[in-house]
């Protein structure tokens, strides 16, 4: 393995990534956030419960009866009179169990980057944190909407033919939408800087990814779907699994950016900082030229003698 390493830099990155992943336990940071996210979503689910009722009373009878249907045990009944409720509760819920995924995000991925993970005034960071929980809503929001008018325009330029020219453009799409929203996870979240040298080769594998378990994900679905009770709970394994896995995709993504010699990160969150270059973790970092004034130092050292070992510079002759 160190032969791999020493020979191969991408190898050597990638173990380096793997080390500061295990050394923070990301796997647990992942499983943590998973927990938010899926609490998140289940608000949300109440909040689009009740407003498709309220928006489209056409089918609320349908949709009531066929819930009760498979669930006579929860009183769905009961749901018609508080609709209300449901969209207040779920919308609280969502606002509690976004700010608690919010931070989570943060705080994982500045632990991978050793940086301090809860920068800040508690009440200021809260406050910027519900601002990053709808900016990323709305990031969402537009890249969905994006990938979607894209797709149905390919679809029209083709005129409804299949092709492997029409499979390639949308998967393409697709995987361009996921590496621009996985850069702001990578970025936003945190309150980092990175400059794209740094940050494009950790975006752009962790868009890969994530546009793999979606189709993993689509598939799953798809395949649980023919029974509605058991595609509940499938449906709610499922969601934990893709969370989980689509955690630890960002998170490694994170170690990847964190352990890069290429490029430069500042961090947004702790304000303005002295220039201090042995410090990587409070100033603006540039690997590369550290590198090279390290390397002079000791190519200097060497001619004037003081960069050799005693036992070097017993070997050398002395003149007399």
């Amino acid at each position: 393995m160190a032969l791999l390493r020493k020979h191969s830099r991408l190898f050597d990155h990638f173990w380096q990534a793997k080390e500061r992943y295990s050394e923070v336990l990301g796997a647990r940071l992942a499983a943590a956030i998973a927990y938010y996210g899926f609490f998140a979503a289940f608000a949300l689910s109440l909040i689009a419960f009740g407003v498709l009722i309220r928006a489209v009373p056409s089918i609320e009878s349908t949709l009531i009866d066929f819930l009760t249907e498979h669930f006579p045990e929860l009183p769905f009944k009961s749901f018609q009179a508080s609709t209300t409720s449901l969209t207040i509760f779920g919308g609280i819920g969502l606002i509690l169990a976004g700010l608690g995924w919010v931070d989570a995000w943060r705080s994982s991925q500045r632990e991978i980057w050793q940086l301090e993970q809860h920068p800040g005034n508690i009440f200021i960071r809260r406050i910027v944190d519900l601002g990053m929980l709808l900016g990323l809503a709305i990031v969402t929001g537009v890249s969905l909407v994006l990938g979607d008018l894209l797709t149905s325009l390919f679809d029209w330029i083709s005129g409804g033919a299949k092709s492997i020219w029409l499979t390639a453009a949308t998967s393409g799409t697709t995987i361009l939408v996921n590496v621009a929203f996985a850069a702001a996870l990578l970025t936003v979240l945190p309150r980092l800087h990175i400059s794209p040298k740094r940050l494009l080769p950790a975006a752009v594998l962790v868009g890969l990814g994530i546009s793999a378990i979606n189709w993993v994900g689509r598939f799953y679905v798809g395949r649980t779907t023919a029974n509605p009770a058991y595609a509940v709970v499938a449906t709610a394994a499922g969601l934990l699994v893709y969370l989980y896995l689509y955690n630890q995709l960002v998170l490694f993504g994170a170690a990847i950016a964190a352990t890069s010699t290429a490029g430069r990160f500042v961090d947004l969150a702790a304000g303005p900082q002295p220039d201090l270059p042995d410090e990587p973790q409070h100033a603006e970092v540039d690997s590369d030229a550290r590198a090279r004034r390290a390397e002079k130092i000791r190519a200097a050292g060497s001619k004037f003698g003081a960069g050799a070992s005693p036992a070097e510079r017993a070997k050398k002759p002395r003149s007399h």
